[in-house]
């Protein structure tokens, strides 16, 4: 979990976002930009410029949504943004509108939902803390769990990634479903649980027997 501090009494909660350019033509660029968060707002929402010098291509987009502004309802583009990151952590593939805000916003654009949604996020208000956790628990907790398994999806990080990093360690583990651990793709059961394949790609289950210590348990805690 990340925490960070922000003035209470300031109009906006503003932070630093890291955009990924688009594959296909700028994949390795990373623009900066300072956005402001918008829990009320469905998508994260980019400057047409920005979109552009990603190399997004905005007005070719086939996708088009509706958007109210001060001057009425306008179709704005609904693009792709391939990686975007956020106080140290990231999510991909997240769905952003392409429009212009106002000059004096001081801000190049709003972190909206599209983002938001792929973590645990807390508003502490009248502290001035807001707290992203990038790990999720998938399935049943308490007493209808079953008590020698655990799956959970990390953002932003591929689950295959996490499994190879924890075999260096001595680490087994497994990314699929308990009945087909050799294959790549997401676990069928998450993706029935109406997990969506983002999410679903950066799980990883946890298994113990009856063998298992409590020391053993506690090392696996330390290197994830």
């Amino acid at each position: 979990m990340v925490k960070y501090n922000f003035d209470p009494l300031q109009p906006i909660i503003a932070l630093y976002v890291g955009i990924k350019g688009n594959k296909r033509n700028k994949g390795n660029m990373v623009i900066r930009s300072k956005m402001a968060l918008d829990t009320g707002a469905t998508y994260l929402m980019v400057s047409w410029e920005m979109a552009e010098v990603l190399g997004y291509e905005p007005e070719l987009s086939k996708e088009r949504i509706d958007m109210t502004t001060a001057s009425g309802v306008e179709k704005v583009p609904l693009i792709t943004l391939k990686s975007v990151s956020v106080l140290g952590k990231r999510a991909r593939n997240v769905k952003a509108i392409v429009h212009d805000l106002p000059p004096r916003s001081y801000v190049d654009g709003l972190l909206g939902l599209s983002f938001l949604k792929n973590f645990k996020v807390c508003l502490d208000f009248r502290k001035g803390i807001l707290e992203i956790e990038g790990a999720r628990l998938n399935g049943p907790t308490g007493k209808v769990r079953l008590c020698n398994n655990i799956n959970v999806s990390f953002s932003g990080i591929e689950g295959e990634s996490i499994g190879g990093g924890l075999d260096l360690y001595g680490i087994c583990s497994s990314t699929g479903s308990a009945c087909s651990e050799a294959s790549l793709e997401p676990s069928h059961v998450l993706t029935a649980m109406g997990l969506r394949p983002e999410i679903s790609n950066g799980s990883l289950r946890l298994s113990l027997s009856r063998f298992n210590t409590e020391a053993e348990i506690d090392y696996v805690i330390k290197v994830l």
